[in-house]
């Protein structure tokens, strides 16, 4: 986020900025590759990740803040999708995950979406086929 603060101004008037892009090829860090690039931006520029409106500097640079609070279902469905097909693990492993995750998602991640212009709400119901029904509302909009 400090890098994004900083690179805010020549963004703006349209100089390329140098840029990293991270393949998370797995969860182990030695196997992500960075492939270095200059960037250029035209009108939109969209971050995006888990924590785009906690640091104030960059919140304060953004002029539209949308925030995807997607239901448990949801995320426990792509996440099993994700870490038992594609990397290997058990269902009891992606649980015990995801509850040790749970407190820095209610401390850090969570607490963002009072910052967002608009929060869209994905909810759905997990069943073992991975096949998700999700419906999006807009729970909160600029007025």
């Amino acid at each position: 986020m400090q890098l994004l603060a900083c690179q805010h101004d020549p963004v703006l008037t349209g100089q390329a900025i140098p840029c990293n892009n991270v393949f998370h090829v797995s969860s182990c860090s030695s196997q992500r590759c960075l492939l270095p690039k200059n960037m250029h931006f035209l009108q939109i520029l969209v971050v995006e990740g888990l924590h785009p409106f906690y640091d104030e500097r960059v919140r304060d640079l953004l002029d539209f803040k949308l925030y995807l609070d997607i239901s448990d279902d949801v995320k426990f469905a792509w996440k099993l999708q994700r870490d038992s097909q594609e990397r290997g693990h058990s269902v009891e492993s992606i649980k015990q995950s995801i509850e040790s995750r749970k407190p820095d998602f209610d401390a850090y991640i969570d607490p963002q979406k009072k910052h967002a212009d608009i929060i869209l709400q994905v909810l759905g119901n997990y069943c073992p086929c991975l096949q998700c029904h999700v419906e999006i509302t807009v729970v909160h909009s600029m007025q």
